[in-house]
């Protein structure tokens, strides 16, 4: 060893040392991290044979995951297409999971790691609005079967080509349920009205519905044990013992509504009844001889699909004004409980950080309600909005008082739309009955304790003492005005943007105009800026907070920048698609953030002029708001239509 050599080992052992004990880069730098509300609808399960610990669910966004039988979920939708897809169906074969969808049948060899389309045959059309079912020859892995609302196919290779398999079916047909036998040679499909039974592989069908005199069916399940038994749901549940060749209604003074979805375990039956007053799943221990209704279940939540394990049995659910996901039980279908942590499939909007304490924080689901985390989003709550009982709704706008922030507003674009404030921090609500908006924005007056504006359809209401009292600023339009984006400025609070659509009804029709107003005093009076925009509607704006004159605005067709305080603006290269959300970052001068619809989070740090993508953990999620939090500029939040709140560090 040389001499020199010798006298750098002691500095590159200090080196080292030094790099050990440098603490490492903060989570969630320059990476979007997920945060939740867990939940969201579930359409399709399946329990692994092999590993009953292993269960799948779909939904409306990709497909979810569990390694321990339901405890926990996690996202498994790699290769689902670009914004994830709707999953409606799923069958384990050999080595491989498939996946039904409205974008056609998906593959995974690796346990749902990574998908790839497998739909090669099958028409476009066929796929529209999805795949209703898949199954599996049990002596042959490689052949599957799939029906659609054009008919059956059936693929040979593991998905590498389909072929259809409609003879025998009326045009007109719509294939639900499908189930193969034992020994692979008898098929058996469920429509809406009636059973259908191939024995040469699809080549030719026949209906098998003697004694069956309702419609109405869906899910359709072959006895393993008997394979000339078959159950099939409907409005009640039918049973055949001699391969359809007569049908028979099972416990008819009992299982009295529809049955939509079925599953097997063993001896024991579970159903899902829907009837006009009430829903309730009930299961049987004697093949479908007695029935018993769960002591707890789902009951305001429609059950989509059922799925059984040897110990466990899985309910995914569905609801347009409450939390839904997996429901579990583990006492053979006596009781159930939701079972979604981390299974995150929920639309977010209107994302809001308490500026006093940035633990706090406040989302919007779609459909569902208002929610608050207090640690940060590590965990979830509902909050007691004053909402007509079953009724969907989307808060669109959420907002935090910056001088008291025991005062929340939450606005409503559709559904009860309106105005809501709190005065105790959510706990409690009250609806503004002098805003009568569907809100689209909402925003404060920082420097002005008590003053702020909602606005939306139709026009702008500004309020001077913490929303007690309420004024219509007069908005060029009136009543015809829709107003989606509302700026303050950052530097002088008299002066206010607001921009959206025009609506006008003529005797030719509906037309809309774009507009973006400017004020400067508060509101009271309104100049045009928008000269140089394209397009029907400024969808997003935002003023550089350190120069008043610079703007963003994002339309459904780009991205336009003015450097005059609006007076002119000109279109900015590559942004050719909808820009939904803008954002400044207050710790970096002329720093914006921008959502391209398509194409993610995009970061500039020259005003506007360029961009680079900044979606790293959240591509390719949709995004529907961005926020910043108050108290730490480089904090960043995103409310995603598909998988709840992310948040995100400033490199």
């Amino acid at each position: 060893m040389n001499r020199l050599l010798r006298s750098l080992i002691p500095l590159l052992f200090s080196l080292f040392a030094l790099i050990a004990l440098t603490p490492p880069a903060a989570a969630g730098v320059g990476v979007w991290t997920q945060l939740g509300p867990d939940g969201g609808s579930v359409w399709a399960l399946a329990v692994d044979p092999a590993d009953p610990s292993v269960v799948y669910a779909g939904t409306r966004n990709g497909v979810f995951k569990s390694t321990d039988g339901g405890d926990t979920w996690t996202a498994a939708s790699k290769g689902l297409g670009p914004r994830g897809v709707f999953v409606r169906a799923f069958v384990l074969s050999g080595n491989a999971v498939y996946a039904g969808t409205d974008d056609g049948v998906y593959k995974s060899v690796d346990g749902g790691g990574l998908w790839t389309k497998a739909s090669a045959g099958i028409p476009p059309s066929a796929v529209s609005p999805h795949i209703r079912a898949l199954a599996a020859d049990p002596r042959s892995p490689n052949r599957i079967w799939a029906s659609t609302n054009r008919g059956v196919f059936l693929t040979t290779n593991g998905g590498a080509t389909w072929q259809g398999r409609q003879n025998g079916f009326p045009r007109a047909v719509d294939p639900r349920g499908i189930g193969v036998t034992p020994d692979g040679r008898t098929v058996y499909v469920a429509t809406r009205t009636t059973v259908y039974k191939s024995t040469n592989q699809g080549q030719k069908w026949t209906r098998v519905d003697n004694g069956l005199d309702s419609g109405g069916f869906n899910d359709l399940f072959i006895d393993p044990a008997n394979p000339s038994t078959v159950f099939v749901g409907g409005q009640g549940l039918w049973k055949t013992t001699n391969g359809g060749g007569k049908w028979t209604r099972v416990a008819p003074s009992v299982l009295t509504g529809g049955l939509p979805a079925l599953a097997i375990q063993g001896q024991r039956m579970y159903v899902h009844m829907v009837l006009p007053a009430r829903q309730e799943i009930l299961f049987s221990e004697d093949r479908g001889a007695t029935w018993k209704a769960a002591t707890t279940d789902p009951s305001d939540h429609l059950i989509l699909d059922l799925a059984a394990g040897p110990d466990a049995v899985y309910a995914g659910s569905s609801s347009d004004y409450d939390l839904a996901g997996v429901y579990r039980s583990l006492d053979h279908g006596r009781s159930w409980d939701l079972s979604i942590h981390g299974l995150i499939s929920l639309g977010a909007r209107g994302v809001a950080v308490d500026p006093e304490n940035p633990d706090i924080l406040y989302t919007g689901i779609e459909s569902v309600g208002l929610f608050k985390s207090t640690d940060r989003g590590a965990t979830w709550d509902q909050l007691p909005l004053d909402l007509p009982p079953f009724q969907p709704v989307r808060i669109s706008a959420t907002l935090v008082d910056p001088s008291d922030s025991s005062i929340v507003y939450a606005g409503t674009g559709f559904g009860p739309g309106g105005l809501f404030r709190s005065g105790d921090a959510g706990a409690t609500w009250d609806r503004i009955e002098e805003v009568p908006l569907m809100v689209e924005a909402l925003a404060a007056d920082p420097r002005k304790p008590g003053a702020m504006w909602a606005a939306g359809s139709p026009g702008v209401y500004h309020s001077n003492d913490h929303g007690a009292t309420w004024d219509r600023l007069p908005v060029p339009g009136g009543e015809d005005i829709w107003i989606r984006a509302f700026q303050v400025g950052p530097q002088n609070p008299n002066v206010v943007w607001a921009a959206g659509t025009l609506i006008e009804i003529r005797p030719g029709g509906i037309r809309v105009f774009l507009r973006l107003f400017r004020s400067a005093n508060g509101g009271q009076t309104w100049e045009r800026r928008d000269s140089g925009i394209a397009g029907d509607s400024v969808i997003s704006l935002e003023v550089d907070p350190s120069n008043p004159d610079l703007l963003l605005a994002g339309t459904e067709t780009g991205l336009y920048r003015s450097a005059n305080a609006g007076v002119t603006w000109t279109k900015v290269p590559g942004f050719n698609a909808e820009v939904n959300e803008l954002v400044a970052a207050p710790s970096t001068p002329t720093a914006f953030y921008a959502n391209l619809e398509g194409f993610g989070v995009q970061r500039s740090v020259d005003g506007g002029i360029t961009w680079t993508p900044a979606r790293r953990g959240l591509a390719p999620v949709p995004v529907s708001t961005l926020a910043v939090d108050p108290s730490n500029p480089k904090q960043l939040y995103a409310g995603s239509e598909t998988r709840g709140v992310f948040t995100y560090t400033e490199p």
